[in-house]
């Protein structure tokens, strides 16, 4: 079956992510070297703060495996695997936001939030558009 218009380009865009997390995992291994935060900025504790960030980054790596890989493959699951990997992308960016970044919110957080959010609907589009009614009736 042919690859439609999009999904290998998405494809490679989400492994690039998931390698990248790869990196984020040896990074946020909690039996590490400890936070560079002070520790007065966690509100879990240092240790809570450390393995929830471990696992939110766990789960977006495999999430965005899971999604290029049917993505690349053009599974009939792929648009629930985007979904998962959006979920997972937001988890992440929910623990870093509540447990690890302290401060107001700055302009720069605004429009991270904001091109990773355009970035995920044009996503949607492109697998929306190839998945058809079918997967819109679901």
């Amino acid at each position: 079956m042919q690859r439609p218009h999009g999904f290998g380009v998405l494809a490679k865009v989400l492994t690039l992510l998931g390698i990248s997390a790869l990196g984020g995992i040896l990074t946020a291994a909690p039996w590490r070297m400890p936070l560079l935060s002070d520790s007065y900025v966690l509100p879990l504790g240092e240790v809570v703060t450390r393995w929830a960030r471990f696992a939110a980054v766990l789960l977006y790596c495999s999430a965005s495996f899971l999604c290029a890989y049917a993505l690349w493959r053009v599974r009939p699951y792929a648009l629930h695997a985007y979904y998962a990997f959006i979920a997972s992308l937001g988890l992440c960016f929910m623990v870093w936001l509540f447990l690890v970044h302290a401060g107001a919110w700055q302009w720069s957080d605004v429009l991270f939030f904001g091109l990773q959010g355009f970035g995920a609907y044009f996503g949607w589009r492109v697998i929306q558009r190839a998945s058809g009614p079918a997967a819109s009736a679901l």
